[in-house]
């Protein structure tokens, strides 16, 4: 049963994502924006993403002399579904189809580099976290694991996703050592493409307190967003 879940929670990983903005600024300075723990956590996990992404292709960097600075912006999506994780894959397909949309207009965005061309690289995310969980001390202050690959193909991203969080790697390994039963994962994942071809996957995990209930049945939250990078250069 436990294999299942997680092949549920692999197979819904991969997928397009946008909308409601927050500025990296915002999360930078460290805004009280949170009133719980569940609300911090889940901050602090889309900063370790933003930070991952924007270091795995830095254009914002790239912009020519003369014209106006790159930046980027960490976008979240406008919907936020609730599910197990049996359904959850049903749950996101939904979500996906407007994501390619709005990822596509942001990757046309010519809006900020005035007389400059403007080049986009816009990384799209996904969030599976617990939707309720109970109160362990021993799931207190356990860490946050990111790990990265370079791939050709989604088939050869989900595979290795499937190895990390069934601890059948390296990695996998050290993530179970610092999340032991009954903690639960909270799983970020983003793409970024990449020169020479490809892209990179990037998972960002946290361990957290259990879920409510066992994982088949224990209610899930699903959310979206992504990151948008620019640059821009002279014509």
């Amino acid at each position: 049963m436990l294999e299942g879940a997680l092949n549920s929670i692999i197979n819904i990983l991969f997928g397009s994502l946008l909308l409601v903005s927050i500025s990296a600024a915002s999360v930078e300075t460290g805004s009280p924006v949170c009133a719980n723990e569940k609300c911090l956590e889940y901050e602090m996990g889309l900063e370790a993403t933003r930070k991952a992404v924007v270091s795995i292709q830095p254009i914002a960097n790239q912009s020519s002399l003369g014209c106006p600075t790159g930046g980027h912006t960490l976008n979240l999506g406008s919907t936020k579904r609730n599910g197990t994780l049996p359904n959850a894959e049903g749950v996101l397909k939904a979500l996906r189809a407007q994501n390619q949309i709005d990822s596509r207009v942001l990757e046309t965005d010519g809006s900020k580099c005035g007389p400059c061309l403007q080049v986009n690289l816009v990384s799209p995310f996904t969030v599976t976290r617990p939707a309720k969980t109970k109160l362990n001390p021993l799931c207190n202050n356990r860490p946050t694991k990111t790990i990265s690959g370079r791939f050709s193909t989604e088939k050869e991203a989900k595979s290795f996703a499937e190895r990390v969080l069934k601890g059948k790697n390296a990695q996998g390994k050290e993530l179970y050592v610092g999340c032991p039963d009954p903690c639960s994962f909270r799983v970020f994942n983003s793409e970024t493409l990449v020169e020479g071809g490809g892209f990179v996957a990037t998972l960002v995990v946290q361990c957290g307190q259990p879920r409510s209930s066992g994982p088949l049945f224990a209610p899930y939250e699903f959310s979206h967003g992504n990151i948008h990078q620019w640059a821009c250069y002279a014509r």
